[in-house]
């Protein structure tokens, strides 16, 4: 009986580590709001201690105001300093408003302490 409990134990604390570094109802918003997402850009985003819901958010908004960004760059802006919703929700303002604001101009915009919203 002492044998199970500590299986047990074992088993709760991996299935927690797993759901940690995989956010599973991220994954599936992301899927849902047609973003391309890997399991595994999670993960790396977990392990480089990248909050995924931050980087998600950008992605689905940007996606939803039809702007292209890479998910890489999303995330090297956010280990720079920068607010990756600021940024995202003036390119999509940008472009409702049909103006060109690329990722690089509101990007450097943003890190130069320049409020682009």
């Amino acid at each position: 009986m002492d044998q199970r409990i500590i299986i047990i134990i074992i088993l709760l604390a991996f299935l927690y580590l797993i759901l940690y570094f995989v956010p599973l109802g991220l994954y599936f918003t992301a899927l849902f709001s047609g973003v391309p997402l890997k399991i595994s850009d999670l993960i790396g985003m977990r392990i480089r201690k990248i909050p995924p819901s931050i980087i998600v958010n950008g992605l689905i908004i940007a996606n939803k105001g039809n702007i292209i960004v890479d998910i890489n760059d999303l995330q090297a802006f956010h280990l720079a300093g920068g607010n990756v919703s600021n940024i995202v929700n003036a390119m999509v303002a940008a472009k409702a408003g049909g103006l060109d604001l690329t990722f690089q101009k509101a990007s450097q915009a943003d890190l130069a302490g320049i409020d682009i919203c």
